[in-house]
């Protein structure tokens, strides 16, 4: 039975020449790490490890914040699950942040809202031209997309996901944003 609930920040970096693993090989490579930590893992009804993910990046992209839930059978601190759970964790993957959480609380990827995604483009593109670019973008009606997803191509519309672009140096003090009308820039 679960005694405890960790809430573990993490980021992921993405590792030179590597595309990431995806869905069930991505959670695998995660259930192989806490099988080798040594860690009393609660497990599910199924004998699965009772562990979740919040809302998984796609494999192309590294993660600053992601987050995870564990749930153990024995309450330990903070410093002997970092300690256990460092060494095995999946290539490229840092801890960033633990904490305990009421073992009642809602479901972690039911809370997640939004994420923000930061991308580099290469070469020294002009400005202007992306700004220009990223209004046609917001102003777009729709941005229909398709994926690969259980062996057939969904469709479905991008626009509706997108809030706003932010142009510039990273962080608060970006040169330009771009937003839909009346929505507050993501921060």
């Amino acid at each position: 039975e679960a005694r405890q609930r960790w809430r573990v920040t993490f980021c992921r970096d993405l590792l030179p020449g590597e595309h990431g693993l995806v869905g069930r090989d991505y959670v695998a490579a995660w259930e192989d790490a806490l099988g080798r930590s040594s860690l009393p893992i609660a497990e599910t009804a199924a004998g699965r490890l009772r562990f979740s993910l919040a809302a998984p990046l796609p494999a192309s992209s590294a993660g600053e914040a992601e987050l995870a839930e564990l749930w153990l059978t024995v309450r330990l601190p903070a410093w002997r699950l970092r300690e256990a759970l460092t060494p095995p964790l999946p290539a490229g993957h840092r801890i960033t942040d633990l904490e305990d959480v009421w073992i009642g609380a809602p479901a972690l990827a039911g809370r997640v809202a939004a994420a923000d995604y930061r991308v580099t483009l290469a070469g020294e593109p002009d400005e202007r031209e992306v700004a220009a670019a990223a209004r046609r973008v917001i102003g777009a009606r729709s941005l229909p997309r398709s994926r690969a997803k259980g062996g057939a191509v969904k469709s479905y519309d991008l626009r509706p996901l997108l809030i706003s672009i932010q142009i510039g140096g990273g962080g608060g003090g970006g040169s330009d944003s771009v937003k839909e009308p009346a929505q507050q820039l993501l921060v």
